[in-house]
């Protein structure tokens, strides 16, 4: 608290810092200005250093005494094209393909790739795994190549999508989701007045979006709502308008593009059909799913769509198909999480039954009572569902080339510096939460999620750090729509005229 964020450099107060009463706050404030300036030295010595902290957040003042900073070093990126062919051979040998063609760079052809090959890279060692160091190269080149390949579409850009969840009612009831209608808990919707204040709040701090999510409601009476919030906003705060509400019949998709909604973000889930029927009710089909997306497209929306990685059943080749399905429906958008346990749900309960001891481990862990053996199984685990999880974001990098990849709050769930690490392998796009955070607690989609207690300005700092870390930039003011949405804008306007 007793500094100010500019960029990757910290304008540091000794007066504020000498008011503060805790000697750790002074001496975790005094360590973060000098790693932030061992960061500007990036360029003189050759590698990133990147700071790492233990802990969730890093502007909670509740956590202050658990913020333990460390550095970790991360090569740069290649500095000459015989250099960056020696990175990147281990992963075209892996292919055996060019080590040209893994580059998706803008007006090139992003490279091809088969179910098989993206199912034999998914299909490595996890980091707990024997054998896992052999492939550590591959890995490597992977990243640095997704790295390269947003560098060349997005820059070291980061743009905010502001999250408002404004409301947990849903009629649906998927077998993995922590709001299900037949799920007992609390219930809100926010008014407009709330929706306005948070998104005038959002514009005020300089981000360019605002993403609208809800549970799935299909009445005239919720279309009205947004029908209306949606120009309000708009017109009041210049900001680009998300939304992720289900679902909906063709007439309601048309008529919210109409008030203004230019991005649309509806989840596959999965694109295995046995095991998306296993993930929802009857009444919801893959089919109809499948379906709406393409109607997204057709009503002149930004499509976004994104899966759950490590849900049980799930293989390395269903991942490939995943990633396969985002190519080929040339998605504006991807999102993707790690499957995180869900108590009190169908699918969690199956997720129990294959994983009992992590399960007991969990809940040790909520009463204190862990043993260092539950801990380290906890933390196998989670690392586990981490670089599976970043690897899915490198790839759908390298094969969609100018997307935007969100890098999901999941990530920091069972990760503490899992979105920066997802910026360095191909994420682009952050998404602060502004819920109100006294209802925050009521729209948890899964266990442990992460910023329940915080502000929304303390979200705002804590993500600053981040993305400084992760060496890019914010993009404030910025819509930080794809490319690829503004080509296929003008190919229409070019046929229309």
């Amino acid at each position: 608290r007793c500094f100010s964020f500019v960029r990757f450099s910290f304008v540091h107060s000794t007066k504020d810092c000498s008011s503060l009463s805790s000697p750790t706050t002074k001496l975790l404030t005094m360590t973060m200005v000098i790693h932030q300036t061992m960061m500007l030295r990036k360029l003189t010595t050759g590698y990133r250093i990147r700071l790492g902290c233990i802990g969730r957040c890093f502007s909670s003042p509740a956590r202050q005494s658990q913020w333990l900073p460390e550095t970790k070093h991360e090569p740069l990126m290649p500095k000459t094209e015989a250099e960056l062919h020696q990175r990147l051979a281990p992963l075209g040998d892996f292919w055996s393909i060019p080590t040209t063609s893994l580059l998706a760079l803008k007006d090139e052809p992003r490279p091809i790739l088969s179910a098989q090959q993206l199912g034999s890279l998914l299909a490595l060692p996890l980091p707990s795994e024997p054998h896992a160091e052999e492939y550590r190269p591959i890995l490597q080149a992977l990243y640095t190549a997704a790295n390269l390949t947003t560098d060349a579409h997005h820059g070291d850009k980061v743009h905010y999508r502001g999250l408002l969840e404004f409301s947990n009612i849903c009629r649906c009831d998927c077998n993995y989701c922590g709001i299900r209608k037949s799920k007992h808990q609390s219930r809100f919707m926010l008014s407009a007045e709330t929706i306005l204040e948070a998104a005038r709040w959002s514009a005020s701090k300089g981000y360019g979006s605002l993403m609208l999510q809800s549970g799935e409601v299909v009445t005239p009476q919720r279309l009205r709502f947004l029908c209306k919030i949606i120009p309000q906003i708009i017109e009041e705060t210049g900001l680009g308008i998300s939304i992720s509400l289900g679902e909906l019949p063709d007439e309601y998709y048309e008529q919210l593009r109409e008030a203004g909604a230019k991005r649309y973000l509806l989840r596959i889930e999965t694109t295995n059909p046995e095991l998306f029927k296993s993930l929802h009710p009857p009444a919801q089909t893959f089919e109809s799913r499948l379906d709406r997306l393409r109607a997204l497209r057709r009503t002149g929306f930004m499509v976004g769509t994104g899966v759950m990685i490590g849900l049980p059943g799930q293989t390395a080749q269903d991942l490939a198909n995943d990633l396969l399905f985002f190519q080929k429906e040339d998605v504006d958008m991807i999102g993707m999480g790690p499957y995180i346990w869900q108590r009190g749900t169908p699918t969690g309960e199956v997720w129990e039954a294959s994983h009992p001891d992590l399960a007991q481990a969990y809940r040790d862990k909520e009463t204190a009572t862990a043993t260092e053996e539950q801990l380290e199984l906890l933390d196998r685990y989670g690392a586990g569902q981490f670089e599976l999880t970043t690897r899915m974001v490198a790839l759908a990098r390298l094969l969609c080339g100018d997307a935007n990849l969100a890098a999901t709050t999941a990530l920091q769930t069972i990760h503490p510096t899992g979105r920066e690490v997802a910026l360095m392998r191909g994420a682009n796009i952050l998404m602060p939460i502004i819920t109100p955070t006294e209802h925050r607690a009521h729209y948890q989609l899964y266990e442990g999620k992460v910023c329940v207690d915080e502000s929304a300005k303390q979200c705002r700092s804590c993500l600053e750090l981040r993305v400084a870390a992760a060496g890019k930039r914010v993009a404030y003011h910025e819509h930080g729509d794809p490319p690829k949405a503004q080509r296929r804008m003008n190919v229409g306007s070019d046929l229309s005229g």
